[in-house]
């Protein structure tokens, strides 16, 4: 389980340990991702100093929804840093499939039905896990809650089948999750998506009173239907 955090952060609670309790409670084992992130100085704001030069403008600025092209949803493909620390994101989720696989006996974990989730960027570390060339670290099966793909989605035949749920109106990322699943779908492969209406930023394990409280039953009902999970 790969927390969210624009790939500076991990929501660790509510993206990671949470998400995993509950996981726990249908019989599924989980196992929260400490995936390497970028590090970044404190920003004057926080020691302080006040905003971040140009941060006013940028607020009042319109915003305008990103071009999607081949499923690359990333609203920084031009920063090498990012690149970088989704390359090595992607690299410890390997690690850990591997990991888990290693020790399934020990953990009582079925090798077979070894699979990634991941929330926001966690998603998208997610995906990247999934789009990579088949190995032993390659996920039986893949979650992405509001994660769109940070790279270009290329589609094989044994690409795992995917669930999404994402918000209605999640700038930039409902749109991502909308081309990440076509993408699934024009490469024949099984997915499933849930688009809640009343619902923007990152949702979590937390409740608000909407449908969109009831994405765990659908995730479940879904992992019953692949015989992923068992009760």
């Amino acid at each position: 389980m790969a927390p969210g955090g624009a790939l500076r952060i991990l929501g660790w609670d509510n993206e990671g340990v949470r998400a995993a309790e509950w996981l726990n409670g249908k019989g599924i084992a989980a196992f929260v991702l400490k995936y390497r992130t970028l590090q970044t100085p404190p920003s004057p704001a926080a020691r302080g100093g006040g905003a971040a030069p140009g941060g006013a403008a940028a607020a009042a600025a319109p915003r305008q929804e990103m071009t999607i092209r081949n499923g690359n949803a990333n609203p920084e493909p031009n920063d090498a840093r990012l690149a970088e620390v989704l390359r090595m994101g992607i690299a410890d989720a390997q690690q850990a499939l591997r990991l888990v696989r290693r020790n399934a006996t020990m953990w009582r974990v079925d090798p077979g039905r070894v699979g990634i989730m991941g929330f926001s960027a966690g998603g998208g570390v997610a995906v990247g896990t999934a789009l990579a060339e088949k190995t032993d670290a390659s996920p039986d099966f893949l979650v992405s809650l509001y994660g769109p793909s940070l790279m270009d989605v290329n589609v094989r035949p044994d690409t795992p089948p995917l669930f999404i749920a994402v918000g209605a109106t999640h700038f930039n990322v409902t749109n991502g999750c909308l081309a990440l699943f076509a993408a699934w779908k024009a490469g024949g492969r099984p997915a499933e998506i849930h688009v809640y209406d009343q619902v923007s930023a990152g949702f979590g394990m937390s409740r608000r009173g909407l449908p969109v409280d009831s994405w765990t039953e659908r995730l479940h009902e879904w992992l019953l239907a692949r015989k992923i999970a068992t009760r």
